[in-house]
């Protein structure tokens, strides 16, 4: 079906990289405040490369990106670019912190 509908509407596709996906994912979180899962953010990467590659015209063409589903649903993923901080114990943190002075 969405073949056909980019067919029917002379639109575009293009296939992205799971990397490429978490980093529109890192950009929607950082520069938005948009917690976005993957699939949500594939089509911001794929918005990404067809402009770096030119397919979409200048800055009067109207783009919509719909995005959807929340990033809670999948957590795992964010690990991928936000990794949890370690844990410390207080004597650690006082030496590190006698180190530093």
């Amino acid at each position: 079906m969405a073949a056909h509908a980019v067919k029917e509407s002379n639109g575009k596709a293009v296939a992205v990289s799971d990397d490429e996906i978490l980093q529109a994912q890192k950009f929607l979180a950082q520069q938005t405040g948009l917690l976005v899962e993957p699939a949500a953010a594939a089509n911001l990467a794929g918005y990404r490369k067809l402009k770096s590659k030119g397919m979409i015209p200048g800055s009067k063409t109207r783009v919509l990106l719909m995005m959807t589903g929340n990033g809670l649903k999948d957590v795992e993923s964010l690990n991928n670019w936000n990794p949890v901080p370690a844990a410390r114990t207080a004597a650690i943190w006082k030496k590190e912190k006698e180190r530093n002075i």
